[in-house]
């Protein structure tokens, strides 16, 4: 036809064995190609369809001996796949086998347009599939490297777990692609827990990394994958003592350590020993990390073990506290003052919890921490207040609750600016409503600071910049 496809193609790939039985006895070409360069072979091991594929072979063997079989299994279509690569691709595991059996290479490599990499499947000719739940394979995921020296084949789902490592044929079970991914890296991540087994069982490293220096552990943690942690912790647990923390920082990550994993199961790891004030290259420790991301329990359970960390500070020296605050997570703020956290803490840059609330808008918490007694105007490094940091932000609800908490509308920054002045230059009109509207008001409008080498005040930024903005109200100031 206009593809260049024969008959016979058409029949190897719909599976119809008389009509391809009929056309191999009539002479039809066994090896005829395609306009993709693909044989009856290739279509037969595409769609699943052993039993023309087992047709073919015998025609093969009939008409030119292993000469001809072999032909067949090495033939390479446009994108130089063998038909065992599209019966490993498709997961069909008894034509792999078949194609395996009649001496198709293990070693065929693909060429891809954009890239070159390599498809490596390895498998024993005397022990082909370690069949776990059910007899057809599914899928296939290849590990790919750019430089074949070892192979190995992979499965990596659990509905079939197909794992064929053969130490006399030397296959590499730590076989890694460009990135460094090991087949074990690739398993855990996709949570395919009885493969990652086996991986293990047959002595694949947890503790190795890929490029950007993560483990296995590390990259099941981050896709959330709690029963490959328990597979992997049940695996390694004699090495998982609190008093052996290298060991620790390997499974966990040299960077990172139990800090990631706290996003899944805390718990989990804390039960089998895991350092809790382990540090990432920014100090930030698993309680900043809990505390960052709001989870409860895990900044209760860090703390049940070692109610000391409460107030440990990161390389910004942030306390736990800050970072809740920060990221809004009331019920950890809550939870942290209960157990005695620093209410009054300065990080780097001498900002207190409050200044985190009040910087993100973070309202709820805010309230929680003023009704803590708070400090409600402490200031930085510029002299910045909660009320300023609210003012700049744009967030109207926060300097509404400040005001409302009796914080000093007059304060003024390193600029000599006060809350007004900044809602003003910060075009945050609402914000100025909302000083303006405030009882002393008449306070914020009398500031004077500097502007380039002029004096100027908040009446006048406010005539230039939200003209029209509540000035029946200005008539009354001096």
């Amino acid at each position: 036809d206009k593809t260049q496809m024969t008959p016979l193609h058409v029949a190897c790939s719909h599976g119809c064995i008389p009509v391809a039985k009929c056309l191999v006895e009539a002479g039809a070409d066994l090896r005829s190609l395609d306009e993709e360069q693909m044989t009856p072979l290739h279509f037969a091991c595409m769609e699943g369809n052993l039993g023309v594929a087992k047709l073919l072979f015998v025609a093969a063997e009939l008409r030119g001996g292993w000469s001809t079989v072999s032909k067949m299994v090495t033939d390479q279509d446009r994108e130089e796949q063998t038909a065992l690569h599209l019966a490993v691709e498709g997961g069909h595991g008894d034509l792999a086998k078949l194609c395996l059996e009649k001496g198709a290479n293990v070693n065929a490599v693909k060429e891809s347009k954009n890239k070159t990499f390599h498809k490596t499947i390895v498998v024993a000719r005397e022990c082909i599939f370690v069949m776990i739940k059910v007899s057809k394979l599914k899928y296939l995921s290849f590990c790919k490297s750019e430089k074949i020296k070892r192979e190995i084949l992979l499965y990596f789902f659990d509905v079939v777990i197909i794992i064929c490592y053969i130490i006399r044929f030397r296959a590499c079970i730590e076989c890694r692609d460009k990135d460094k991914d090991t087949p074990l890296m690739i398993a855990a991540e996709k949570n395919h827990v009885d493969t990652v087994r086996t991986l293990l069982q047959h002595g694949a490293d947890i503790a190795a990394k890929d490029i950007n220096d993560r483990n296995s552990v590390f990259r099941a943690a981050a896709e959330g994958c709690m029963e490959t942690l328990e597979a992997a912790l049940e695996h390694q647990k004699p090495v998982w003592t609190i008093c052996d923390d290298v060991c620790l920082n390997g499974l966990v990550g040299g960077s990172n350590k139990l800090i990631l994993v706290l996003r899944i199961s805390s718990q989990l790891l804390l039960d089998n020993g895991a350092c809790i004030d382990s540090k990432n290259d920014e100090d930030i420790t698993p309680i900043h990390y809990a505390a960052k991301f709001g989870r409860v329990r895990t900044v209760c359970a860090l703390l049940k073990r070692d109610p000391a960390i409460i107030n440990d500070e990161d390389g910004a020296s942030n306390t736990p506290l800050h970072l809740a605050a920060l990221h809004g997570h009331a019920a950890v703020v809550k939870e942290l003052l209960y157990r005695g956290g620093a209410i009054d803490a300065r990080n780097a840059t001498l900002w207190t919890p409050l200044d985190c609330a009040a910087a993100r808008g973070m309202v709820e918490v805010a309230n929680i921490l003023l009704d803590e007694d708070a400090p409600v105007d402490p200031t930085d490094k510029a002299k910045t207040t909660p009320l300023h940091l609210a003012s700049r932000e744009g967030h109207v609800e926060m300097v509404k609750l400040l005001l409302s908490r009796k914080a000093n509308i007059t304060l003024t920054d390193s600029a000599g600016r006060n809350c007004l002045d900044i809602a003003i230059e910060s075009s945050h009109k609402e914000v100025a409503v909302a000083i303006i509207d405030h009882v002393d008001w008449k306070q914020a409008m009398r500031n004077r600071c500097k502007l380039g080498n002029a004096i100027t005040s908040p009446m006048r930024k406010l005539i230039k910049k939200l003209p029209g903005q509540k000035l029946y109200l200005l008539q009354d100031v001096p």
